[in-house]
């Protein structure tokens, strides 16, 4: 096999170019000491945040676009990446607001009252948001006071209560069985997770109530989300395809910094070679060369992972989280068409227990449809 080396520096081997290879990358090369290469097996860059075209010539991406206040490791990356070479604008530009949260139900053909996403609603909108909960989705106001009860009693539980939850491997819907609430209750709660975090039923309720309760209880709030732009509001929507608004700006960003991208270029596993007196670790790629480096960083999802073996025996991974696809909407469903601009309408209750999430930005004339 060929063996491929490096310049001097200490070499850093990342396997995968999706927002977490990509985000690896940007940090590791705030070291001028480092020699950073990024592996990608596709012959495109991206992972699942890469766009892609179906056949109608919409464009289709699976990725997260709905983003809420307590994503500061994005927000951070996001405001290091220029939007050009000598732009004071950065990623975070990107970020459009969403001054409202609509739910609809395809089931009641209602919407509830629009929540503010600003951060200071005033007692009004939160009472006209329990009264549109009440109409929309056939909530008793014990339900609501049992979810309230149910979020402050997770956020108060010690550390070694939430690691039992891990541990014990329990799901959000066994975790909800035991609240107490109805069964319309409890099927909000899993469609709005659905739409949040991309919780499934299966999901781990440790990490399901964890951010719902960040959103709906609150989270204190990056210096990053009080500049001009982002300064009261919770809620934000990526304002175009990921791949041209995000990823292109930060793999242009990346080259500028010296990182070295290899397309079509994998990880098998890995090996060992000798050199001299000297045993080094390689890793074998697909192609069937090996490559040497200080330290590899495997950038991959879950299932990759477990196909290629790198997992802790006996502890196999959780399965991977995704906010599911985007698509460009061709019309606006009749139970979402009279909302506000600049807004999120999360429809609920639809066929499949598929849950919609539309953005409407009246500036740049687009709706926008997620389906987790």
């Amino acid at each position: 096999m060929k063996k491929t080396k490096f310049s001097k520096k200490k070499k850093v081997v990342i396997f995968g170019s999706g927002w977490a290879g990509l985000s690896c990358a940007l940090e590791l090369s705030e070291f001028s000491d480092l020699d950073i290469h990024l592996c990608e097996i596709d012959d495109t860059i991206g992972g699942k945040t890469k766009d892609t075209v179906i056949g109608d010539g919409r464009i289709k991406t699976h990725a997260i676009r709905l983003v809420s206040d307590y994503y500061h490791a994005f927000a951070d990356i996001c405001s290091r990446v220029p939007l050009k070479e000598g732009s004071k604008k950065t990623l975070l530009d990107r970020w459009s607001e969403v001054e409202y949260m609509n739910f609809s139900s395809f089931r009641t053909k209602k919407t509830i009252h629009s929540l503010s996403r600003r951060t200071s609603p005033d007692l009004k909108e939160k009472i006209s948001l329990i009264q549109g909960l009440r109409s929309t989705f056939n909530f008793r106001l014990i339900d609501m006071l049992h979810i309230w009860r149910k979020l402050n009693l997770f956020r108060n539980l010690s550390g070694d209560e939430k690691a039992k939850l891990r541990e014990d491997k329990i799901t959000i819907t066994e975790y909800l069985e035991l609240s107490q609430l109805s069964e319309s209750a409890r099927k909000f709660v899993l469609d709005y997770l659905g739409i949040t975090v991309a919780a499934k039923e299966t999901s781990l309720a440790s990490m399901s109530m964890d951010l719902m309760s960040k959103m709906f209880v609150g989270v204190a709030r990056t210096h990053l989300f009080e500049t001009d732009s982002k300064r009261g509001f919770r809620t934000w929507v990526i304002d175009g395809p990921l791949g041209d608004r995000l990823v292109q700006p930060l793999a242009h960003e990346l080259r500028r910094r010296g990182v070295t991208f290899h397309l079509n270029t994998g990880i098998e596993d890995f090996g060992s070679a000798h050199e001299g007196l000297d045993t080094i670790e390689v890793a074998n790629l697909t192609s069937g060369d090996t490559i040497e480096a200080d330290a590899f960083v495997l950038a991959l999802n879950n299932k990759v992972l477990e196909e290629l073996g790198f997992v802790r025996q006996l502890q196999g991974l959780q399965n991977e989280w995704s906010i599911g696809a985007t698509f460009t909407l061709p019309y606006i469903p009749k139970v979402a068409s009279n909302i506000h601009p600049k807004s999120v309408n999360a429809v609920m209750d639809s066929l499949w227990r598929i849950v919609y999430v539309i953005w409407r930005n009246q500036s740049h004339g687009g709706f926008n449809l997620e389906r987790p």
